[in-house]
Parts: structure tokens; C-alpha cells; sequence
């Protein structure tokens, strides 16, 4: 089932002055598991500090982690009954907070932790998968920070697309 996010962006005219640069709705597409998920990029960055200027960040589809010092946000809409993803690790730091639903994070050793509304998760490069047990939509807003080279971390794991994974 596809959705769509109103997305609203803004900049600076010719005098300085704050505008709204883009108006658009973002339309869904599948996601990278077959099981009804659907992603929706909302912008993304390739620099630190980022670019205060320029056309759509997400024109094109983003990888799945970002680019060398660079960030990605996006929705997640995990239908229920979804098994998600298998476990993986990438190289970021990521911010989930569940907008609606509840979906399980499960870790390397077969433990989960089960996440509701207004619940928040900071990943630190480790080992998860999700999945949705219940029988509503959860919707996730996720902030992927590229984290190659950080302290600590542990080399990506994951089958998807081993060159939006590389540690560095």
C-alpha cells in the first residue's frame, strides 16, 4: 500500500528573506524487504557541516545508509505482520522514534525489545532487525548520521547492499 508525506522545505530569497523553496508530497515506494514495508526519503545530506542550498536532496532514491559525512531522514510504514529486515549493522548512528503502532527490535541474541508510540531508540552501530507482531501500521521516522571512522565501531553487516555499508 503506498502513502504519501506532505514535505515542506525551506530557504532564502534574493534579500535574505525565509521562503518555502519546495511544496511537495512525497509519495512511498517498497522498501528493501518484500513484505509490504514502504520508505519514504525525505532529505539527506553528504557533508558536515551540510549544504544550505540546492535542488531536492532525495530527487533521486538515496541509498540506504548515507554518504561519507552525511545523514539520511525517512519514514518507515512496517505493516503488521511484517518480519522486516534481517539482523544487521550499519556504520551510523541512527535516531528512531515511533510516530504510531508498535513494532519489536530484535538484537543478535534473540532478545527484543517491543517499542510503542512516542517510544524513541538511539542505534549505536549494533546488531537488529525489526518486526511488526501486532495488527496496525507502525510508522517510524528514522535519522541515519554517517558514523565511518567513529570510536568503537564495529564493522556493517548486512546482505542489502554491501557498498551503502562499508565501515569506511
Amino acid at each position: 500500500m503506498a502513502f504519501s508525506i506532505r514535505r515542506v522545505v525551506t530557504g532564502h530569497d534574493a534579500n535574505g528573506k525565509a521562503v518555502v523553496s519546495m511544496d511537495s508530497v512525497i509519495p512511498s515506494r517498497p522498501g528493501r524487504f518484500d513484505d509490504g514495508t514502504h520508505v519514504q526519503e525525505l532529505w539527506q545530506t553528504d557533508s558536515l557541516p551540510p549544504k544550505q542550498t540546492g535542488g531536492d536532496a532525495v530527487a533521486e532514491r538515496t541509498k540506504v545508509t548515507p554518504l561519507p559525512g552525511g545523514s539520511i531522514v525517512r519514514m518507515l510504514h512496517v505493516p503488521p505482520g511484517a518480519k522486516g529486515d534481517e539482523l544487521h549493522r550499519t556504520a551510523t548512528v541512527d535516531y528512531f522514534v515511533v510516530l504510531d503502532g508498535e513494532i519489536e527490535m530484535t538484537y543478535d541474541d534473540g532478545q527484543f525489545t517491543t517499542l510503542k508510540k512516542g517510544d524513541t531508540v538511539v542505534m549505536r552501530n549494533t546488531m537488529h532487525a525489526w518486526r511488526n507482531t501486532s495488527d496496525k501500521m507502525c510508522l517510524l521516522f528514522e535519522v541515519l548520521i554517517d558514523a565511518r571512522n567513529g570510536a568503537g565501531l564495529l564493522p556493517p553487516n548486512t546482505g542489502v547492499d554491501p557498498q551503502d555499508t562499508r565501515g569506511g
